[in-house]
């Protein structure tokens, strides 16, 4: 099952962080590649470039880390669906996150978040112009 679903037409992306946690459960990186990634990760901070939408998974994959919060892991992801001129991301987690975290994301990421009312563990980010 991919992780990234995108609805071009509407700018509106789906990304599974359930995906994103069991593929890193199953690699033991190195510190040599644990530093890779996070000089990627400064570098896409510093460059924020228009990113291409079919490079989302794999650059998502890249920046978030399972040694990072899950809140620094999504403000993250925000980040990049900003680059990428995405307008809402849907991001399909395997448990909830508490309201100080929620609280949390949207600061650092100035977006608005809003809970599925069907479903606790889907997170709907709407992006601020």
């Amino acid at each position: 099952m991919d992780s990234v679903v995108m609805e071009q037409h509407e700018k509106v992306m789906t990304f599974s962080y359930t995906s994103f946690l069991a593929n890193e459960s199953s690699k033991n990186l190195t510190f040599m590649e644990a530093l890779k990634v996070f000089l990627k990760s400064l570098n896409f901070k510093s460059c924020r470039s228009e990113i291409n939408i079919s490079d989302f998974e794999t650059i998502a994959f890249k920046l978030l880390s399972t040694n990072t919060s899950d809140v620094m892991n999504i403000v993250r992801l925000v980040e990049l669906a900003q680059a990428s001129h995405i307008y809402t991301l849907i991001i399909l987690m395997p448990y909830s996150l508490d309201e100080q975290q929620l609280l949390e994301i949207e600061e650092l990421s100035s977006c608005r978040i809003q809970l599925d009312l069907h479903s606790q563990d889907r997170i709907l980010i709407y992006m601020r112009e």
